[in-house]
């Protein structure tokens, strides 16, 4: 394999293939300039899942964590309990008269539909 040696030319310094007409500098830099703009748009694509992958792992383990406040409630809900609901709920939306959309503190969210009967509301 020969060695490349830098040599100058009139038009500032080249290689030594390009001197010998083994490579047309036009054309490594079309490729070379090609290649940059396909590593930066690689290079944007992982930075993206990357993030993807990391919003995952933590809305994994905030759900973890709510399995684990619900495993140690033990039994049954009868009746609304407010420490279990503070763990819980990030906030709900009333998303229509009748739609409210409970948003979990693990990022997860939900839609309850509900029906008014006699002017009341009953879920």
């Amino acid at each position: 394999m020969r060695k490349l040696r830098n040599s100058s030319n009139r038009n500032g310094r080249s290689f030594y293939i390009e001197e010998k007409g083994y490579a047309d500098h036009n054309l490594v830099k079309t490729e070379h300039d090609v290649l940059v703009k396909t590593l930066t748009q690689l290079q944007a694509e992982r930075s993206d899942w990357m993030s993807k992958v990391n919003k995952r792992d933590t809305r994994l383990a905030r759900t973890l964590e709510l399995e684990a406040v619900l495993e140690a409630q033990g039994d049954k809900l009868t009746e609304f309990n407010d420490d279990l609901y503070r763990k819980l709920v990030e906030k709900i939306v009333v998303k229509e008269r009748t739609k409210l959309i409970f948003q979990f503190k693990n990022g997860l969210a939900f839609e309850e539909t509900y029906t008014l009967k006699r002017g009341h509301d009953i879920f």
